[in-house]
Order: structure tokens, then C-alpha cells, then sequence
């Protein structure tokens, strides 16, 4: 009864984002609301900057190799029950993994920064536009971007963030309080 009574409720609601085009036209198409959504952000970040040029140098291995305890230790803090990637790989079986995934995983890494190799799943990501609260509906300008990204960007991330801490904390001083762990704000 309860699970009849939730799906009555929520059958006048709709997930689907309201979009309007250049010519003040509500676009019902779901692919050319994507294409619209998808121009508007790009042109928005991005603007008429270049993107930017790959790393340029020598391939070399890292100084301080990543190690398997420590893409553990990472996947370990992974947060439950988020949205998963393009891989579909939930951050749940990250944190369970066998101790095989993070040795291999940690090879993968330190191999491709010793052969300059591009990981592709490191930068794949679903665009998700989500509706910012009391603005009005169909304008771009009142979607918010929420990137889905894959657990295993995720994990190389939080490992790079965690090397780099000291020093940001160094470099932006005790006037800097947001994303600095321990700090009260």
C-alpha cells in the first residue's frame, strides 16, 4: 500500500530539466537538450581559452611511487552509496576490492606516469545538469553541472590531494580555511 500510495505522489513530478533555446523556445528533444546544455557550459568554463596542452616533457617515474597501502588506504574513504561513473564500478567493490586490485592498480599508475600514457577512464565523466533551487526553469544560466566521475579518477585524486596538502596548506596560509582538513570554519 505504501509503495502504491509513494508512486501516485510522485507521478506529477518530472525529473527532466526544462531547457530553452536561443530563439526563447522550450526544446523537447532530449538529445538537442543535451547538445544546448552541453555548448552553454563549455562556452561558460571555458570561454575562447585554449584548452590546455598535455604535459610536455620526458617520460619519468614518479619520485615517491604510489603504493598498494596506499590506493587502499584511499579506497577505504571512499564515500558509500554515490552515483556511479562511466565504469559503473560503485565505490562499495572499490573499498572491498581484493588486495590483487590495489597492487595492480598502484602498477597501472606509476607505469603511466614512467611511460607518459594517457589513462582514458581517469578522464571520463557524465555532464548531469541539475536545476538550481529558485531559479527559474529553462534558461541555462539556472542549471548547475554535477560531473559523475569514476571511482578510479576519484581514488588517483584524493591520493594526489593528499600528497600535495602540506604544501597548499603552506602556500595559502591561515586566512585560507575551505578544504583544509582539521580547520574550523
Amino acid at each position: 500500500m505504501f509503495e502504491s500510495m509513494r508512486l501516485l505522489n510522485n507521478s506529477n513530478t518530472s525529473n527532466s530539466v526544462l531547457v530553452i533555446n536561443d530563439q526563447e523556445q522550450l526544446v523537447a528533444n532530449d538529445a538537442h537538450k543535451a547538445e544546448i546544455v552541453r555548448d552553454w557550459f563549455n562556452k561558460h568554463y571555458t570561454g575562447d581559452e585554449p584548452a590546455l596542452a598535455p604535459f610536455e616533457g620526458e617520460p619519468r617515474p614518479l619520485n615517491s611511487p604510489i603504493t598498494a597501502a596506499e590506493v587502499k588506504a584511499t579506497a577505504k574513504r571512499l564515500k558509500n552509496g554515490r552515483a556511479v561513473g562511466p565504469d559503473n564500478i560503485p565505490n562499495e567493490l572499490l573499498k572491498h576490492a581484493p588486495d590483487e586490485f590495489y597492487r595492480q592498480y598502484a602498477d597501472l599508475v606509476n607505469e603511466a606516469f614512467e611511460r607518459h600514457e594517457h589513462v582514458d577512464s581517469f578522464t571520463e565523466g557524465y555532464l548531469t545538469p541539475l536545476q538550481k533551487p529558485g531559479k527559474p526553469r529553462g534558461p541555462c544560466k539556472s542549471l548547475r553541472p554535477l560531473c559523475l566521475l569514476n571511482g578510479t579518477r576519484k581514488i588517483l585524486s584524493m591520493i594526489t590531494l593528499q600528497r600535495i596538502q602540506e604544501q597548499t596548506a603552506a602556500y595559502t596560509g591561515p586566512w585560507q580555511c575551505g578544504y583544509k582538513p582539521g580547520v574550523l570554519r
